[in-house]
């Protein structure tokens, strides 16, 4: 819906922006009709310099420093832009109205420095959008960041922490069960600490670790419990991700997943590299009574994924009266 209103806005202001110019420029003029087909054709090519601008140039050229890169692809697209200008008269117009329509401008010269002008103020526009949905994303950005330091810093994690890790080393002889399945809740439980670096990411062997935890310590309260498990991960090491951003999916399926049946078992399956990951979970619903869940750590991980990976995820969930599958891919690089 966000998208929709966005692509909306756009269109509003595209289309309220031409209706001033043609008034501005039709005032007054012999011929209204093609002064309104010129400055028509005219702002199209200028919102595709906007758009190439602000959605390719600045992104990917001047964000990553890459300057020389960057200024030739600001003369090429300007280059570009006249040469469109100049053929549109000569080869679309006819086609398309059957007849000539000649530029508002009948002086090449003073037509191409009012094309210039035009050009370099939507270029600027562009920046200057460019640089508000960086600033916004960065700002949605701290804020997950501060949600995620205000429920860490509820407790003291670390004190939690030691005092299992003492727990599990007391009972390693007299309780081996008890003791191993500490150890994987310890698994978990540290993944959740974990402070991300200054991008917001972290090492995916941390997040990796929580799901072998909380698989595990599953397996260990539940005997009967049935699994269909499948994890593959290459290059675990030089994998990074936003925090938190699987494991609420593993944690769900057995929240709310039905362990006992042969013919309906738990399924997961992950596959990661540094370039992507996928994950599938799926599970049928148990009619046991539970807690009511708020859903909060659901939405928090889908506005994580918006906010970190814009463009570059897929999140299908599936959720019918009796099944509840989840289909993930991030495109990491």
């Amino acid at each position: 819906m966000k998208k929709y209103k966005t692509l909306l806005t756009h269109f509003i202001f595209w289309i309220g922006y031409i209706a001033i110019v043609i008034l501005v420029y039709g005032y007054g003029h012999s011929d209204l009709l093609n002064t309104c087909i010129d400055t028509l054709g005219s702002h199209l090519i200028s919102a595709g310099v906007f758009y190439t601008t602000a959605l390719f140039i600045f992104p990917y050229l001047f964000s990553s420093r890459r300057f020389l890169l960057f200024a030739l692809s600001l003369i090429a697209l300007l280059v570009a832009s006249i040469a469109i200008k100049f053929s549109i008269p000569l080869y679309i117009y006819p086609v398309i109205f059957q007849r000539n329509v000649p530029m508002i401008s009948n002086s090449n010269d003073m037509l191409l420095r009012r094309f210039f002008f035009q050009w370099f103020t939507f270029s600027l526009y562009a920046f200057f959008y460019w640089r508000s949905t960086v600033d916004k994303n960065k700002a949605k950005r701290e804020k997950l960041e501060l949600e995620n330091a205000t429920l860490r810093a509820q407790i003291n994690p670390h004190f939690i922490i030691n005092s299992l890790d003492f727990f599990r080393i007391q009972t390693m002889e007299t309780a081996p069960q008890v003791s191993e399945g500490l150890f994987w809740f310890m698994k978990t439980l540290r993944a959740g600490i974990t402070t991300p670096e200054q991008d917001g990411k972290i090492k995916f062997k941390i997040e990796m670790e929580a799901i072998e935890g909380t698989i595990n310590t599953f397996k260990l309260r539940f005997p009967d419990l049935q699994l269909e498990e499948n994890l593959v991960v290459e290059d675990k090491d030089a994998i990074r991700i936003l925090p938190h951003i699987i494991l609420p999916f593993v944690e769900n399926a057995f929240k709310h997943g039905l362990y006992t049946d042969e013919n309906h078992k738990i399924q997961i399956a992950l596959f990661a590299n540094p370039d992507k990951i996928k994950m599938t979970v799926k599970n049928k619903k148990d009619k046991r009574i539970k807690d009511n869940s708020s859903g909060i750590g659901l939405r928090y991980v889908k506005k994580h994924l918006a906010s970190g990976y814009p463009g570059k995820y897929d999140l299908i969930i599936n959720d019918t009266e009796d099944l509840y599958t989840v289909d993930l891919s991030v495109q990491l690089n």
